[in-house]
């Protein structure tokens, strides 16, 4: 058999994705002639003209054992020919980094199509989307975290900041990395902010109920329902500067950490352009 070619892609064609077909016939839901709304790819682990959407590869990745990306046809399932994606740790997240991917989360077709994130390649990126924040803000505590003097005195002073704040721990722990939790996830980059800002509004809850709750209840605000919590941390975001600036740098990491994630699962599925594409 001939070696794999790198998959091109053909981007939004109008054709249809023929595992997307198959899903339809097998369901027997939807329309089965109906035109991918997602990027195209032409593969070439098989011989056939019609194409696969990245959603589609992006499940197969999912549902496979390993790091490579098979191909999503029944009738295939081969290695599709992506290129292996370089080591996490040879990638640092700096100012470079954060503007080449902040407009990635904001492209409406890339925020409405899945992508798939690696548990391990989540906590590693939030670390260091989280470093790259303090190194600009020089504050531990515009982050949620202990001041400077009482982590530097400690052994390990860049793990135990990362350790005593729990606005990164809260984030951290939703990517558990052990035998009993999934290692994949499969999700829109809408979906994963949307999940990682409740998280924000828990921990920030918690922190304003810990630090301004005598306060909040002092001018008559009721902590003892839901909706009571929930406004007072509203109007604690809005009287208070240091729950202000924490809220506000935890909501660009989220936005940041998203961003570079979705950026990691369009490399993943970085195949050729298509040259006959031109204008």
């Amino acid at each position: 058999m001939a070696k794999t070619q790198p998959p091109v892609c053909v981007g939004i064609t109008g054709d249809i994705c023929i595992s997307c077909k198959q899903t339809v016939y097998d369901t027997k839901c939807g329309d089965p002639e109906a035109p991918a709304t997602a990027p195209l790819y032409d593969l070439s682990c098989h011989s056939s003209d019609e194409f696969q959407c990245c959603n589609c590869l992006t499940k197969a990745w999912f549902n496979s054992a390993g790091d490579a990306v098979p191909c999503p046809w029944k009738f295939c399932r081969r290695d599709a020919g992506f290129a292996q994606l370089p080591n996490i740790h040879t990638i640092n997240v700096d100012q470079e980094l954060v503007e080449k991917t902040e407009l990635l989360r904001l492209d409406k077709k890339t925020a409405e199509n899945l992508i798939g994130i690696d548990a391990g390649d989540a906590r590693v990126f939030l670390t260091q989307v989280y470093n790259f924040f303090e190194d600009h803000v020089l504050d531990p505590t515009a982050l949620g975290g202990l001041p400077g003097q009482v982590t530097e005195a400690l052994e390990n002073s860049a793990i135990a900041s990362l350790a005593s704040n729990p606005f990164f721990q809260g984030l951290y722990n939703h990517f558990p990395w052990d035998d009993m939790s999934p290692r994949k996830y499969m999700l829109t980059p809408m979906e994963l902010e949307r999940d990682l800002l409740k998280i924000l509004e828990q921990r920030l809850r918690n922190h304003v109920m810990e630090n301004y709750g005598v306060a909040l209840s002092s001018i008559g605000m009721c902590l003892d329902t839901e909706d009571g919590l929930k406004a007072a941390t509203e109007m604690a975001k809005e009287q208070f500067v240091p729950v202000t600036t924490i809220y506000e740098n935890w909501r660009s990491i989220v936005q940041t950490l998203v961003s570079v994630l979705c950026w990691r699962h369009l490399e993943r599925l970085a195949g050729a352009e298509d040259e006959s594409d031109t204008d």
